[in-house]
């Protein structure tokens, strides 16, 4: 997809083959044939309604919030606003690495600019993850955390965090995808995705 790098500073996918699953679910129950045109367009709905929502961010937890854009968009409400928290978290790392790009070939480089960083693609999808960045970054702390622009991230500060340090942290102790109580009783993380009743009668 123009505009995004999607493999980290060590080639690693900011985007885990079984995150990718899940997702890919979550948009084929939509009831639409997959493309890329329209993957793109799911992505822009996604951060366009978080934008359109982002005064909430001064009353709810990040996965409050995302969970609340999910139930919004048909085929983000198959999942919990831990996978979106999470998943809305990745994408903008990948936006931020391709600007990177971007910058540094064309302003420190200047020459021998490779084919997918001659333009910085300002696609619908571009503009509302930039704009999501805008509203948010310097502003909500928790749902723009240092790491999401650091050169060095692979998509999660637990993924930071074993890789410099080989520790690892629990899930549970995640400031920015930790639920409270309630929410963990309601969202399921099952790699089935199993729908609630009212989702089922939808």
């Amino acid at each position: 997809m123009e505009g995004f790098a999607w493999l980290t500073k060590f080639y690693t996918s900011f985007i885990p083959s079984k995150q990718a699953r899940k997702i890919t679910r979550a948009l084929r129950r939509a009831g639409q044939p997959l493309d890329k045109d329209l993957v793109l367009q799911y992505f822009t709905e996604l951060f366009s309604k978080a934008c359109d929502l982002v005064d909430q961010c001064k009353l709810l937890k990040p996965v409050q919030f995302w969970k609340e854009v999910g139930s919004q968009l048909p085929w983000a409400r198959y999942l919990s606003g831990s996978d979106l928290l999470d998943f809305s978290n990745r994408i903008v790392c990948a936006r931020a690495r391709y600007l990177d790009g971007w910058h540094f070939y064309h302003f420190r480089i200047r020459f021998q600019i490779p084919d997918s960083h001659r333009e910085p693609y300002y696609t619908q999808a571009n503009i509302a993850v930039d704009r999501w960045r805008v509203l948010v970054e310097n502003v909500y702390e928790d749902y723009f955390p240092w790491w999401l622009t650091d050169s060095d991230n692979e998509g999660s500060a637990e993924a930071m965090l074993v890789r410099f340090t080989g520790l690892s942290i629990k899930d549970d102790g995640d400031e920015n995808t930790k639920m409270s109580d309630d929410e963990d009783m309601k969202m399921s993380d099952d790699e089935n995705m199993k729908m609630s009743d009212d989702e089922k009668a939808a």
